[in-house]
């Protein structure tokens, strides 16, 4: 297939379009683009460049410049169709629409009245873009495309302006729903075929704001919870919610950081790095560990003892789990507290050798 101008057809391939098309094949050759005449019956993929995705995931915007991508997903609800297009370029996305079809609408139709929307819209960047490109995902086949099909008028309208685009033009099938474009395509399907009796093509910017924020704490907690790093301060924090609470109204310290992060001047840390020569405490327990420090060395029995009291009066049995401490101000408080008095996770740097004159 040398250009869209100069389609060659195998001998049975033009066998099969002879029987489909009401066109006299003198030659195996096809008449660009701009001066094909639309039969009754869909001529196929012969001048349009169509490929199948294979349901994979594409990106939000095209990476080639001067090129505008519209993403088309529909839905039918409870009878109701609901469609919406998403349109980018390579730098943002330019515009979102989304309506509400009647309740007769076939599938047929609404993926008729997306595409020729879609049309529109290029049309009107005509002048702007060189490259076109619409994605529908893998329940999207337009009938344009069935060569057993009779073309509706709109359909035949929608498929003269696809072909006067010549290969400009490309249609996307099978895209995967995953995709961020069909993502945000589908958010506005279904709301507009929600039962709201008011729709505004964009929400408002507090809305957005929330929304956005919500997914992203989402996803944050669910890389931190599959995350392989952190294991310490995974104990005290086991969603990322509870540490933007906490140490948003709670007092930190170096000592504080070091007892959440576990990086800390206690044996059995030190040990692991060769700082200490033993991971053993020097109360004579063979390890020090944050737990027997914080719970059960009888070095701080004294300081802990106030601790000890605020826990058990939480009513949280001792010892608790470190879980529980980001849960109350009262908790954490009184955990720095320990921290603080019993000075073992302070540090006292050397001091700086005199310059030389």
């Amino acid at each position: 297939m040398a250009n869209p101008g100069d389609v060659r057809f195998a001998p049975s391939a033009l066998k099969v379009l002879s029987n489909r098309l009401p066109l006299a094949f003198s030659t195996p050759n096809f008449p660009h683009a701009s001066m094909v005449s639309l039969p009754d019956h869909s001529p196929w993929n012969m001048i349009l460049r169509v490929s199948s995705l294979a349901d994979n995931v594409f990106s939000l915007l095209p990476s080639i410049p001067a090129t505008l991508r519209i993403a088309i997903s529909t839905l039918h609800k409870g009878g109701i169709a609901g469609t919406s297009i998403v349109v980018s370029d390579s730098h943002k996305i330019l515009d979102i629409e989304h309506w509400r079809m009647p309740l007769s609408s076939t599938n047929r139709l609404v993926i008729c009245s997306a595409l020729a929307k879609a049309m529109d819209i290029i049309d009107c960047h005509r002048l702007r873009f060189k490259h076109f490109e619409i994605f529908l995902s893998g329940r999207h086949l337009p009938y344009m495309l069935l060569p057993a099909k009779a073309l509706l008028p709109a359909e035949s309208l929608v498929l003269s302006k696809v072909f006067c685009l010549g290969s400009s033009m490309h249609l996307f099938l099978s895209a995967n729903q995953s995709s961020a474009s069909m993502q945000i395509a589908s958010y506005w399907a279904q709301y507009s075929v929600s039962n709201t009796t008011t729709l505004s093509p964009y929400p408002t910017k507090s809305l957005a704001h929330t929304q956005i924020a919500a997914r992203v704490k989402e996803i944050w907690n669910d890389e931190w919870a599959n995350s392989s790093n952190g294991s310490c301060t995974r104990h005290f924090f086991p969603s990322t919610l509870s540490a933007s609470v906490l140490l948003r109204r709670c007092p930190t310290s170096p000592a504080v950081f070091q007892l959440l992060s576990g990086h800390s001047g206690l044996n059995s840390h030190q040990h692991r790095f060769g700082f200490s020569a033993s991971p053993a405490c020097l109360c004579g327990h063979k390890n020090e560990t944050l737990a027997h420090y914080l719970f059960s060395c009888p070095l701080f029995s004294l300081l802990r003892q106030n601790l000890k009291d605020t826990v058990v009066s939480n009513n949280i049995s001792w010892p608790p789990s470190l879980c529980e401490f980001p849960k109350s101000s009262v908790l954490f408080n009184a955990l720095t507290l320990f921290v603080k008095k019993s000075k073992r996770l302070t540090f006292k740097r050397p001091p700086r050798p005199s310059r030389v004159p």
